[in-house]
C-alpha cells in the first residue's frame, strides 16, 4: 500500500491522483519495467516442460512468513487510521473526555460517611465507561477492516485468528494511550487513594477493561453484520456485568445463587475488587463533630468485600486471563458465523 486515492475530498484527490501517476510513470520508464517486459517477451517463444516446471514451481513457491503477514497487516491498519483523523482523534479523547463530567457531580472527595457512596459512585462509572468506549471505537473503525478480511480470506490470504490478532495488538497502544489519560485525570483531581502502587494497579485496570470491552464488540461484530444489533447485544453485556458482579448497585451477598454464581464468569467482579481494596484500605472517616467514625474502610471491606487485599494477585492473573480469553472467543465467534457471500 504505497500509495491510493483518497477521495474524501477535491484538493486530497487530486493530491494523491498525481502521486500515484507520478509513481506509475516512474515504474514505466525503470529498469524493473524494462526487465518484466523482456521476460514476458523471451517467454513467448519459450518450449514448455509440463512435468519439469511443474517440480520448478513446486520448489520455488514459498507462502510468506507468519511475521511478514502479520507485519503487513499490522502496517495496513496502522496506515488506515491515520489516515482516518476523526476516528484517530476520537479513539484518544474519548474516554479522557468522559472524566469532566465525573469531576462535575462529585468534585473531590471527602471523608464523611457520605464519602463512601460517592466513591462507590466514582469506581462504579470508572470501571463501566472504559469497555462502552471500547464498544464505540470498535463500532467506528471495525467493520471496514471486517469486509476487507471477508474478501481477502476467501482467496486464503491469511486465517482469522491473524487477522483478529493482529487487531488485538494494533488496538493496544491507543488503548494504554487513552486509559493512562483517562486514570491520571481521574484519579488525582477527585483525590482517590495517593499510593503510586494503587495508581498504577488502577491504571492497568483501565486498559484491560478498554481492550476487553473493544474486543467483545468485534467478537459481537463477528455474529452479527448489522452495527446497531451489535452495539445493542454488547451494551446488554457490559450493563449485565457491571449490575450482577460488581456488588455496587445491590450488594452481591443479597443476590439469588444463580446470579452469585453468573458474576465469577464477569470481568467486573475481579477489577472492582481491585480498585475497591485499594481505595478503602486504610481509609478513616470522620463523622459529626470531628470526631473518628468507628467505620473504617477495613471495615467496609470485611462487610462486603471479604478478602478484596489478599486476592489482588489472583485477580490481576483473571484480567490476564480475560484479555487472553476474549481474543479466542472472537476467532471462535468468527469461526462459527463463517463468511457471508459477499455481492
Amino acid at each position: 500500500d504505497i500509495t491510493s486515492v483518497d477521495r474524501r475530498n477535491a484538493d486530497r484527490e487530486r493530491l494523491t491522483l498525481r502521486k500515484a501517476q507520478n509513481l506509475c510513470n516512474a515504474f514505466s520508464k525503470s529498469r524493473l519495467q524494462e526487465g518484466m517486459i523482456g521476460t514476458i517477451t523471451s517467454g513467448l517463444n519459450y518450449h514448455y516442460d509440463d512435468e519439469e516446471d511443474l517440480r520448478h514451481s513446486q520448489q520455488q513457491l514459498q507462502s510468506p512468513s507468519w511475521f511478514r503477514i502479520f507485519n503487513c497487516l499490522l502496517e495496513r491498519m496502522n496506515v488506515h487510521l491515520w489516515r482516518d483523523r476523526a476516528n484517530l482523534v476520537g479513539r484518544l479523547t474519548q474516554l479522557p473526555i468522559f472524566v469532566p463530567f465525573l469531576i462535575l457531580y462529585i468534585g473531590r472527595l471527602g471523608y464523611s460517611m457520605g464519602s463512601i457512596q460517592d466513591r462507590m459512585g466514582l469506581i462504579y462509572q470508572s470501571t463501566q465507561a472504559p469497555p462502552y468506549i471500547g464498544l464505540t471505537n470498535a463500532l467506528a473503525i471495525f467493520p471496514a477492516l471486517r469486509e476487507l478480511y471477508y474478501r481477502e480470506s476467501q482467496d486464503g490470504l491469511y486465517s482469522t485468528a491473524m487477522f483478529l490478532a493482529v487487531y488485538f495488538v494494533h488496538i493496544l497502544p491507543f488503548n494504554i494511550l487513552s486509559s493512562t489519560f483517562f486514570a491520571a485525570f481521574l484519579y488525582w483531581v477527585v483525590g482517590f487513594n495517593d499510593d503510586l502502587l494503587a495508581f498504577g494497579m488502577f491504571v492497568l485496570v483501565i486498559v484491560m477493561l478498554s481492550q476487553f470491552g473493544e474486543m467483545m464488540a468485534v467478537a459481537v461484530l463477528g455474529v452479527f453484520r448489522t452495527t446497531q444489533l451489535s452495539s445493542d447485544t454488547t451494551s446488554l453485556i457490559f450493563s449485565a456485568s457491571g449490575f450482577l458482579a460488581t456488588g455496587l448497585i445491590r450488594s452481591v451477598a443479597t443476590q439469588p445463587k444463580i446470579l452469585r454464581w453468573l458474576g465469577y464468569i464477569a470481568i467486573h467482579k475481579y477489577s472492582t475488587e481491585i480498585v475497591i481494596g485499594n481505595e478503602f484500605h486504610g481509609l478513616k472517616f470522620d463523622c459529626p463533630g470531628g470526631e473518628s467514625c468507628a467505620q473504617t474502610g477495613d471495615n467496609f471491606l470485611e462487610t462486603y468485600y471479604p478478602g478484596a487485599l489478599d486476592n489482588i494477585s489472583r485477580n490481576f492473573s483473571l484480567l490476564g486471563g480475560f484479555s487472553v480469553g476474549i481474543l479466542i472467543f472472537a476467532v471462535f465467534m468468527f469461526k462459527l458465523r463463517g463468511s457471508p457471500t459477499l455481492h
